[in-house]
């Protein structure tokens, strides 16, 4: 499927013949202690720590970004995923949900499984205001927890997008 989906983006044949032949015909096994098992053929991704290997991830999550309406905004960076948007009443919580939904079935039609128990809720507001409008929001009917800080690249920051958390870790 990459490699369709690098001729639709145009690549010279000559450079689609030479990825192909790093994709294809690769075999793995597992070694535990001394054992190991048979060879089987890999059939999808593509070999870790290459340097070509983080290319071709972009590109073939790109298109994810094309899903959603222009309400919602979403930031990748290599696996990890940042979806924000405003939320203020019920009605832009569902469409919020229902984005959630796209994504997770489009990375089920790409055979790349979502992990629920890593992601979570963060609901920014401004220090002074009263109310925080929140919504249980799921992937695969499984509620993601709603946390008030989050470490992003190694930096902390709050639901109010301060960096004190970060800052008391780092003077700790």
């Amino acid at each position: 499927m990459c490699i369709a989906k690098l001729e639709h983006y145009g690549v010279n044949p000559v450079i689609l013949a030479w990825i192909s032949s790093f994709l294809v015909g690769r075999v793995q096994c597992v070694r535990v202690g001394s054992s190991f098992s048979d060879y089987c053929d890999i059939v999808c991704g593509v070999p870790q720590g290459s340097v070509l290997g983080p290319v071709l991830f972009v590109i073939f999550v790109n298109e994810i970004c094309n899903l959603l309406s222009p309400n919602f905004s979403l930031k990748l960076f290599a696996d990890d995923v940042k979806l924000y948007s405003t939320v203020i009443s019920n009605s832009d919580a569902v469409d919020f949900q229902r984005c959630l939904h796209v994504i997770s079935a489009w990375s089920d039609a790409q055979q790349l499984k979502l992990s629920p128990s890593k992601c979570t809720v963060m609901h920014l507001s401004p220090r002074r205001a009263n109310h925080v409008f929140t919504f249980p929001y799921a992937i695969n009917n499984q509620v993601l927890p709603a946390t008030d800080c989050v470490t992003d690249l190694g930096v902390m920051y709050d639901n109010h997008l301060s960096f004190v958390p970060h800052i008391n870790k780092t003077v700790n």
